[in-house]
């Protein structure tokens, strides 16, 4: 069974809380459900100062519902440019909320870029195989 939602949320936080300047992001705890993900997500907001890893930033307010999709993708569809993580993150987020038509798609593009040390191109590979073999 995949790990919840819940936990790419926490991984996602972590990782943009790390980078950014700002000082009065508390450490989250693991959450343990969805409205526990949400809160993780509040301190979160569009004009941080992000010093690298832009891309978490990003999810984060994808996650948090203050920007849409289409701003990840560059348009209405997946993209070669596409960051691996921003990739994963994205259709992550389509599986648990029942597109998996589109998860699969996004799954199958990142896995044709073969970056294959990317943690991205891992955790979709690891999803796609359990998910999607046929």
């Amino acid at each position: 069974m995949r790990n919840p939602a819940w936990i790419v949320v926490l991984i996602i936080f972590n990782l943009a809380a790390c980078s950014c300047r700002e000082e009065n992001i508390p450490a989250p705890s693991a959450p343990t459900d969805e409205e526990q993900a949400r809160q993780s997500l509040e301190p979160i907001h569009a004009e941080m100062e992000i010093i690298e890893n832009m891309a978490y930033h990003q999810l984060c307010l994808f996650y948090k519902g203050d920007i849409p999709a289409e701003s990840l993708m560059g348009g209405d569809q997946f993209t070669a440019i596409m960051n691996d993580a921003t990739a994963y993150g994205l259709g992550n987020w389509y599986f648990y909320n029942g597109d998996r038509k589109k998860a699969k798609e996004i799954f199958q593009s990142l896995l044709e870029k073969k970056s294959w040390a990317s943690f991205g191109f891992i955790a979709a590979e690891a999803d796609f195989a359990r998910e999607f073999k046929e």
